[in-house]
Order: structure tokens, then C-alpha cells, then sequence
């Protein structure tokens, strides 16, 4: 088709706009459509969080679950992006640091956001920590996640 485009038209393709036949259903403005589903994404989000804000009062570990939540749209070159959710996720890992920071599973996600010197720093302070941590599975799971991680 592009090669007919070419051809036709003496080298230079010439773009036309998409025309219904008379009957159907109308093409969807490119830049209205992208917006509707931007919104619609922000609002599935906005919800999202919500839920997790009124389940907060459960403990650590839905905070957790709250920030990994948040972190899955925090990179724009990568998959879904929305764009407050930088701050959003900064603002949680706060509020985990600020909470709940003595919990196991609060300490190794704060860690698994790290990175360079200051993850390895961490990480072997964080290894003495683990053996400290209760013995109930999730302790058991949190300490070997530790350790594997060495």
C-alpha cells in the first residue's frame, strides 16, 4: 500500500484522513481516544489506592502491598506510567519508613528499593536483623529471602 502511495503519487505519500462508509461507526479521533483511556487508567488507579488506603490499619504488610502497587506505574520508558505515581510511591515508602520501619517485612522492602553502596550496606545490616525475626512462616520466608539475597 505505501508502495502504491509512493507511486501514485510521484514520490511524495500523501496522507488522507480515515472516512467512514456511510453507515458505520465513526473512527475514533486519535488524541480524544488516547485522553478517555489516560483517564480511565487514572481513575482505575485512584480506586486502586483507595482500597488499599481503607485495608492500611491491617498491618505492614499492606503497605507494602500498597507501595509495590504504586512502583508498577512509577517508570515512564517502561509498560504503564501514570504520572503522580513518583510521588505517590516516595510519599509510601515515607509513610512505610515512618510506621512500620521495625517490621521484617517493611525492612526488606525498604531494602529491595536500594541500590549501589547504600544496598550493600543494608543488605549486611540487614542480614544480622533477620536472625532476630520471629519464626512464624513469614518470618521463616522474610529471613530466607535475606539470606538467599547474600
Amino acid at each position: 500500500m505505501a508502495a502504491l502511495l509512493l507511486l501514485s503519487g510521484g514520490g511524495v505519500a500523501h496522507a488522507e484522513a480515515v472516512m467512514p462508509s456511510s453507515g458505520s461507526v465513526p473512527v475514533p479521533d486519535h488524541d480524544q481516544a488516547l485522553e478517555a483511556v489516560t483517564n480511565a487508567k487514572e481513575t482505575a488507579y485512584r480506586e486502586m489506592l483507595a482500597r488499599f488506603d481503607a485495608s492500611e490499619s491491617s498491618g505492614a504488610a499492606s503497605l507494602v502491598a500498597r507501595c509495590r502497587f504504586i512502583g508498577n506505574y512509577t517508570e515512564e520508558d517502561y509498560g504503564d506510567w501514570i504520572a503522580s505515581a513518583s510521588d505517590d510511591h516516595e510519599a509510601c515508602l515515607e509513610r512505610l519508613r515512618q510506621r512500620w520501619a521495625d517490621t521484617p517485612e517493611a525492612q526488606l522492602f525498604l531494602y529491595q528499593q536500594m541500590w549501589g553502596e547504600d544496598a550493600v550496606a543494608e543488605g549486611a545490616a540487614l542480614i544480622d536483623r533477620a536472625t532476630a525475626w520471629p519464626t512464624p512462616p513469614a518470618g521463616r520466608a522474610l529471613r530466607q529471602a535475606v539470606l538467599v539475597a547474600r
